[in-house]
């Protein structure tokens, strides 16, 4: 016959599998969601249409050019 306390036995190894499973799952469904949101703010910006960089202030582009004298 079978006792009780063995069937409640959980062994370690199967627990790390749950909690791997399970982040694993909550880190794809967070995921998923961000990316879906994302496209519904584009897309929702776009039907309005709203700029997101119209109040944004952008610099000139910084160039700078070192000359390296070569001595022979």
């Amino acid at each position: 016959m079978m006792n009780f306390a063995n069937m409640l036995y959980i062994d370690p190894s199967t627990v790390s599998v749950l909690a791997v499973s399970i982040g694993s799952i909550a880190i794809a469904v967070g995921t998923t969601f961000v990316i879906w949101w994302r496209k519904a703010k584009k897309k929702v910006s776009k039907t309005l249409h709203i700029d997101e960089n119209a109040h944004k202030e952008v610099e000139d582009e910084l160039v700078i050019n070192e000359e390296v004298e070569e001595n022979k």
